[in-house]
């Protein structure tokens, strides 16, 4: 194969080709209908409930999904020649349990080739995060600091006559390489919060008319959660 199936992927694969045609069919199903989401495993759980599946399971086998549809993209072959070479591979390495029944492999690659061929729901939700996140430095959090510093006059000794607030915008990033986080701080003061006041809520019009121009031209819009 031109790419090399992980060995912490043994595990769902075997359990995914033990499904029955009825439980592989709701899990086609749920990944067709299921809307895309920038959380996958806010996907992973809207699949779980629509097709009964327990939700840890659902996350090892959505997570080999993911990586086989991501392979699949980025591969020369046709979903269909793709999905023969990973089922002959599973057939090769993965043992069906006693007294179990042998797999319906021609149902199991109908339905693996059908789930990944779902670009618009599959495919959007492993490729949005990605799209999101792909920057040399990507936005974690960030913190104001806040603190009042005195001005003395001639006589230090003596109480302040005056005093200003100072804050300190703390922003902490992923930095390439290692997805490492790291910490940036900027001084502040009252005029300057104003002008950050202002350029977020320029930014947060800028977000609703892309999102209307995105629904205009019927595209699915995706939200981060706060």
């Amino acid at each position: 194969m031109a790419f090399e199936i992980p060995e912490k992927a043994w595990s769902p694969l075997s359990k995914l080709s033990q499904y029955t045609e009825t439980q592989l069919e709701a899990l086609n199903n749920a990944v067709k209908r299921c809307p895309p989401s920038l959380n996958f495993g806010d996907f992973t759980s809207a699949i779980a409930k629509a097709a009964k599946i327990d939700l840890h399971e659902a996350r090892d086998i959505l997570g080999v999904l993911a990586g086989l549809y991501l392979a699949r993209v980025g591969s020369e072959n046709t979903v269909s020649e793709f999905v023969s070479q990973v089922v002959e591979e599973i057939q090769e390495k993965v043992s069906a349990p006693e007294k179990s029944e042998k797999p319906n492999w021609d149902s199991f690659k109908k339905h693996l080739s059908d789930i990944l061929s779902q670009d618009k729901t599959l495919g959007v939700s492993c490729k949005a995060v990605s799209v999101l996140t792909d920057h040399q430095h990507a936005f974690r959090s960030a913190r104001i600091l806040s603190d009042i510093r005195p001005i003395f006059g001639s006589n230090p000794s003596e109480e302040p006559v005056a005093a200003v607030a100072v804050h300190m915008l703390k922003i902490v990033y992923a930095a390439d390489p290692g997805n490492s986080s790291v910490e940036f701080f900027v001084a502040l003061d009252s005029a300057d919060l104003v002008k950050l006041e202002e350029v977020i809520k320029r930014a947060k019009e800028k977000d609703k008319s892309l999102k209307s121009t995105a629904e205009r031209m019927k595209l699915q819009w995706l939200e981060a959660k706060a």
